[in-house]
């Protein structure tokens, strides 16, 4: 049997958001290191979500939510969106196509009735994964407003300046 409840809340977005359960706070959570991940081999094969990639990884960077562990999710999130664009062109050239001018959002079965399109149903399913990944980004105006981070600290390297 999985895990139950909900999931658990990261200990730093707690401390931000005043830990207002007044529940211990996670005091060993790990913290990975906010640099890059590195692009994996099957999303850099596939240009729409290598593009995809390139474009998100400069955003999360700056908006200090991407750290070296994150490249699973983030590539999850480009692929779906690979994905999603991927079966909008199959349903636009369908739309296009489409002599029963139903739009291609319907098609007739062999035995004569009528069922929803398999791109339109995979374009709503990649709707919904996309926007629970861009979520835990925080890619949506209302997720950002959940989450608060503390930039870096430039340390610098000369001792003079520590006086």
């Amino acid at each position: 049997m999985g895990l139950r409840g909900p999931i658990p809340m990261p200990t730093a977005i707690q401390q931000i958001r005043g830990n207002p359960g007044k529940r211990p706070l996670g005091r060993n959570e790990p913290q990975p290191r906010r640099v890059p991940p590195e692009c994996p081999e099957y999303v850099r094969q596939d240009p729409v979500a290598h593009a995809e990639w390139n474009r998100s990884v400069p955003i999360l960077l700056d908006m200090g939510v991407l750290t070296e562990a994150d490249g699973p999710a983030l590539a999850l999130y480009c692929m779906a969106h690979s994905d999603l664009v991927l079966n909008l062109q199959a349903v636009r050239r369908l739309n296009a196509e489409s002599p029963d001018k139903t739009g291609g959002h319907v098609k007739a079965t062999p035995t004569g009735y009528l069922a929803p399109n398999q791109y339109q149903l995979n374009v709503r399913l990649y709707r919904e994964e996309i926007i629970k990944l861009a979520r835990e980004f925080g890619f949506t105006p209302s997720s950002r407003s959940r989450i608060q981070v503390e930039k870096e600290r430039v340390v610098p390297n000369d001792p003079w300046s520590a006086m």
